[in-house]
């Protein structure tokens, strides 16, 4: 049998009973959609912000595009890259420049050809491959010429070898300079193009 609870012990069992559903029912309903609507409002600020720091930029468009073409002519006016658009007017323009260094400094062109170009971290290089004859002295004056000037050019290979002359007659001395046989890769960059 069971003992008839007194009736303020079950009125307090029934609010205690009906407080739990009520909470149970906002841990499974309202919590949920009151932790989404706060997810949304902080997407939606985060949107905002962003769009906002996109119109600052979309306003500064005009200044920035101004400010890359400044950049772009003093690039171009610099001399520092090879001329020309694509890596066969590179390559005429690095040929030129190279028989130019060769033959303005004492040496003897005997060959030249051009390298493939290739891309190197964002750049367009182009090369040569010269064969000459030159003196030491020759020899020296001829590499001063082409990494110390513009374009910006580097010798990439360098091999030398002695090329004994001979002599026309036994009562001619033998030269104290020889002439020497020389192979040499130059290269150079192609002027970058900005986008």
């Amino acid at each position: 049998m069971n003992p008839a609870l007194p009736p303020w012990m079950s009125r307090l069992m029934a609010l205690a009973l009906l407080l739990g559903l009520v909470l149970l029912a906002y841990a499974v309903v309202v919590a949920p959609l009151v932790a989404g609507y706060r997810q949304s409002e902080d997407a939606v600020a985060e949107a905002q912000e962003l769009l906002a720091g996109y119109r600052s930029v979309a306003a500064r468009r005009d200044v920035l595009e101004a400010q890359l073409a400044a950049l772009s002519a003093r690039q171009d006016d610099s001399g520092l890259y090879l001329a020309g658009a694509t890596d066969a007017l590179a390559a005429a323009a690095l040929q030129d420049h190279v028989k130019g260094a060769i033959e303005g400094s004492g040496g003897n062109l005997r060959s030249i050809q051009i390298l493939p170009g290739e891309d190197d971290e964002g750049f367009r290089r182009v090369g040569v491959r010269a064969q000459l004859t030159a003196t030491v002295n020759d020899l020296l004056r001829i590499l001063h010429e082409i990494e110390g000037g513009t374009p910006f050019l580097f010798v990439d290979a360098l091999e030398v070898n002695n090329r004994r002359a001979r002599r026309r007659s036994r009562d001619e001395p033998e030269t104290m300079d020889p002439v020497l046989l020389v192979r040499l890769d130059v290269a150079g960059y192609q002027q970058p193009r900005l986008q």
